[in-house]
């Protein structure tokens, strides 16, 4: 279920880190260290310096600013055609090329780091996590963070029309949109 072999995928979660100690913890992680004789799998992990790192079989995207704690954040990592990317709060933080099988025999673990020699929990609190089988756009995950972080103010929908004669098939007046109006072919 949670397997992508060689295609395109998207996971995504809020999280709120109560501490963060380099290397140790690990928000979402599906990986092994030694499948088939290679690192497999996709992982989120803490980083050097705060920052998020996003690995996905042998290759490691690290984020490009720390992640401070007691903070709620918008992670996404994306694969698709054989590269992989990392958001933070809907933002390109980071990409790379990330071809490769990435199906592995462990289990998907939310707050503990695959690596089970020492305890390496994710101290902190995650919410709304996602996967999906395709990669979604910036645009997707840009929409994503804005609902999650601003419901009211990414979309204004214009005040309900009233008079004596009722106004058939007339579409509310929009402003805000995103994705804007030139965005197309959104997976769903």
């Amino acid at each position: 279920m949670f397997n992508f072999s060689t295609g395109d995928f998207t996971v995504s979660f809020l999280m709120n880190a109560d501490s963060w100690v380099d290397g140790t913890n690990a928000p979402v992680s599906r990986s092994c260290f030694s499948c088939q004789g290679a690192w497999r799998g996709y992982m989120f992990e803490a980083a050097t310096n705060n920052k998020m790192n996003f690995v996905v079989r042998d290759v490691s995207l690290l984020g490009d600013a720390g992640l401070s704690t007691n903070t709620w954040y918008y992670i996404s990592g994306v694969r698709t055609s054989g590269s992989a990317r990392l958001l933070r709060n809907g933002a390109n933080a980071t990409h790379s090329p990330a071809a490769g099988d990435v199906d592995c025999t462990f289990d998907f673990l939310l707050g503990k780091h695959p690596d089970g020699t020492y305890p390496r929990n994710y101290d902190g609190k995650l919410d709304e996590v996602r996967l999906s089988k395709i990669a979604r756009s910036n645009a997707w995950e840009r929409t994503c963070y804005l609902n999650f972080f601003y419901p009211t103010g990414f979309i204004t929908v214009g005040t309900e029309q009233e008079g004596t004669t009722p106004v058939a098939n007339t579409a509310p007046t929009l402003t805000g949109e995103v994705p804007t109006n030139q965005s197309t072919n959104e997976e769903l």
